[in-house]
């Protein structure tokens, strides 16, 4: 066999060598545009689902309560008090009448659809669902309706539409965004409000059920943990389809991120798959981290990617809104029991012990602590109600406090930086 000569080794060593670059090629392209194999979970809907009632009954509200509240000529910022508007009802009881059979289609398809489950259908697209801002006028109608019942003497209907409004507030996370959980959380508030405003005129009988009702609904709720397993597999979904569509082609590939860790850009190079497997991985953490206590979970880093990277806050912030969310209907529903406490006992307790198990079936945790209870006290013929609030730390029932904001600009609000204690009756 003839030797090769020297030019037919070198072309063959190019011809290698260009083949090894082809596949190289070849295969890092595949690397960098294949899609991710992700096996998005797939819920079966009840039948009849309450979602589709709640989407009707907000379609169907012909007059929103900002509408009633022009036509009482009550400012709505900043809020005129409960007593101070109670009157006013009273006054302009026809128009009142008026706007309450307005709604009352809306009203009915409401609560017919609490006879069953509740489940948001899976989300399709990135915008939120449009749904939600009827939703939450739909949840000022049913104060409003609270106040027109309480305006009338009906205590008891006043304290039913302000427990409706906690059910829908209870409902809306199940299935939900995250956007659609915090929606839900602000949906609660309403309720709460007006359970609040209505506790010193309501009996004892009232006052039990009502925190019966309340502890039932809180232990339905939908843990924080899965409502960040919900909005994974949401994004997780829209991610997908963009990647398929084509309408997002730097998710083929990236070259920069955010490092969470040092606040400083990060430069480097990752696949589909990969942005894919970390964004999964670091949801699944801040799942584990939300089953923790809130005064002692440690927030993970998120992944070096432009996908994720400035997500940490959003998080952060959220986990601040469901413990805050569940401070709000403990205290309230405590206060319920303790009222009833006293109007049978004649006095308030010593201890919260004592409302258990003929007023509640247990004292409840404080969602901003490590496990215990909320905190009380007897003072004289009233108390003070708290939990430690966000900063976790119990100063002894001192509330929180901005003074440089007035009573109706939010000096004693709740944000995720104050310093004090959630107190009863003071704080919101």
């Amino acid at each position: 066999m003839k030797p090769f000569t020297h030019k037919e080794i070198r072309m063959f060593g190019c011809m290698t060598v260009f083949a090894i670059g082809l596949l190289g090629a070849a295969w890092s392209w595949f690397a960098f545009t294949a899609m991710p194999a992700v096996n998005i979970p797939i819920v079966a809907l009840p039948k009849p689902n309450a979602y589709d009632f709640v989407v009707q009954a907000a379609k169907a509200q012909v007059s929103t309560s900002g509408d009633l509240e022009k036509t009482l000529g009550i400012a709505s910022s900043p809020r005129v008090p409960f007593e101070q508007r109670l009157p006013i009802y009273r006054t302009h009881q026809p128009q009142v009448n008026a706007w309450l059979k307005q709604n009352e289609r809306a009203f009915q398809l409401l609560r017919q659809g609490f006879a069953y489950a509740y489940r948001e259908p899976p989300q399709k697209g990135t915008p939120p669902p449009s749904h939600y801002a009827g939703v939450r006028d739909f949840a000022r109608s049913l104060a409003a309706e609270s106040e027109a019942r309480a305006a009338r003497g009906d205590w008891k209907g006043a304290t039913r539409s302000a427990l409706d409004g906690l059910h829908l507030g209870y409902d809306i996370p199940r299935g939900a965004p995250l956007i659609g959980t915090l929606v839900g959380y602000a949906v609660q508030a309403y309720g709460r409000r007006s359970l609040q405003e209505l506790l010193p005129h309501l009996d004892a009988a009232t006052c039990r059920s009502a925190a019966r009702e309340i502890e039932k609904l809180r232990a339905g709720r939908v843990p924080f943990s899965e409502v960040l397993q919900q909005e994974k597999w949401i994004v997780a979904a829209n991610i997908l389809g963009m990647m398929k569509s084509g309408a997002a082609q730097s998710l083929a590939f990236q070259i920069s991120g955010y490092n969470a860790a040092t606040k400083k850009p990060h430069f480097r190079l990752a696949t589909r798959r990969r942005v894919m497997r970390e964004f999964l991985a670091y949801m699944d953490a801040l799942s584990a981290s939300a089953k923790q206590p809130y005064s002692t979970a440690s927030t993970p880093l998120p992944p070096v990617d432009f996908l994720t990277g400035d997500l940490e806050p959003v998080f952060t912030r959220a986990r601040w809104n469901d413990a805050r969310a569940e401070t709000g209907a403990s205290l309230v529903m405590t206060a319920l029991a303790l009222r009833a406490y006293q109007l049978e006992k004649g006095a308030f307790p010593e201890k919260l012990t004592q409302l258990v198990p003929n007023y509640l079936q247990a004292v409840p945790a404080d969602a901003f602590g490590a496990g215990e209870g909320l905190r009380y006290k007897k003072q004289g013929s009233t108390y003070v109600l708290w939990s430690v609030g966000p900063d976790t730390v119990d100063d002894g029932g001192k509330a929180i406090e901005n003074p440089a904001k007035t009573a109706t600009t939010g000096r004693f609000l709740v944000s995720d930086k104050s310093k004090g204690d959630f107190v009863f009756g003071v704080n919101r």
